[in-house]
């Protein structure tokens, strides 16, 4: 692996000072994109497949204040036993796609397109980062290096890829796992903590 960023070795870190004429400055602004996928499990090919992927993207956020975002969401061929809450949505936020296959190809075009820095979801590196490298495998989605910032011309064979390292350039962030880590909490499902943190009693829908 290799970085153009510049590296240095000190002997400790006593050997660090802060440059004071820049410690007013602000952090750089990001491009943060939260993720919201849904699947269900087909009895005929007797795998779960990703029917509808909705993305929330802060552009050029500022990490101290709330800013304006995007909101997209990618829909394909949902199972007749379930309804999609798309009544709030305007129309030009949603995209209608013919396969699975297209709804991934959109998504990574999205992500590289709208220049994403980190892409955040609940349970991301348990869930969400091997669902989406598995499915986009045996879909065959040809530009799925798109979900980082490398350019890649081989395409995703069996289980042995380094899902992370494909992001390469891009910073997958689990907010599950930084409110086990910093809140302590026990709880395991997202509603549970929306309930116990925020007061907020999530949607449930079927």
């Amino acid at each position: 692996s290799f970085t153009l960023c510049p590296m240095f070795a000190v002997r400790s870190i006593e050997d660090i000072t802060l440059n004071s004429d820049r410690c007013d400055a602000l952090p750089p602004p990001l491009n943060i994109c939260t993720l919201s996928i849904r699947t269900y499990f087909d009895e005929q090919t007797r795998q779960h497949e990703i029917f509808a992927l909705s993305m929330r993207v802060f552009l050029g956020s500022n990490m101290e204040q709330f800013d304006e975002n995007c909101v997209h969401t990618f829909i394909s061929k949902p199972p007749s036993s379930t309804t999609l809450m798309c009544k709030d949505i305007p129309t030009d936020k949603i995209t209608i796609c013919h396969s699975e296959r297209q709804l991934l190809t959109r998504f990574v075009r999205a992500v590289d397109l709208l220049d994403v820095d980190f892409i955040s979801g609940y349970a991301m590196i348990t869930n969400d980062i091997p669902l989406l490298f598995e499915r986009m495998r045996v879909c065959k989605v040809q530009e799925w290096f798109k979900i980082g910032r490398i350019n890649r011309d081989i395409p995703i064979k069996g289980n042995y890829v380094n899902k992370l390292l494909c992001f390469s350039g891009r910073i997958p962030v689990d907010i599950r796992e930084g409110c086990v880590e910093f809140l302590k909490l026990k709880a395991n499902d997202l509603s549970s903590i929306a309930l116990q943190e925020l007061g907020i009693k999530r949607q449930q829908i079927d």
